[in-house]
């Protein structure tokens, strides 16, 4: 499933040189796997109508391994600001079925939030 779009990246990069768009969809392939594979370190994937947190978060890690390729040091703050987006999900998730030593605890039908 893809969750970012190369329109959106290249807004956040401020780039309107259609000539970057096959690098910044593979950038997004990686993104995204980068997302699925953050989430599952919690426990979590992505449900099937996918969250707007996501879909930033997607094209911000996206925006930043373009960047980095050329400013590696000004692309951290494409960096932070989805790692601030995908933590966003993850917390909200966390507070409403709680978490076990940092992995989100998904509560069965009978179960309580006990841990």
């Amino acid at each position: 499933m893809t969750y970012g779009a190369v329109g959106s990246v290249k807004s956040i990069l401020q780039e309107t040189s259609s000539s970057f768009d096959t690098e910044v969809s593979a950038c997004i392939t990686s993104s995204d796997a980068y997302v699925d594979s953050l989430l599952l370190q919690k426990g979590l994937t992505v449900p099937s109508q996918v969250p707007q947190n996501i879909i930033d978060a997607s094209n911000y890690f996206a925006a930043w391994m373009f960047r980095k390729k050329r400013d590696p040091e000004s692309s951290w703050i494409f960096f932070t600001d989805a790692e601030r987006f995908l933590n966003a999900y993850i917390d909200s998730k966390a507070s409403i079925v709680g978490s076990v030593n940092g992995v989100v605890k998904v509560n069965s039908v009978g179960d309580d939030m006990a841990a």
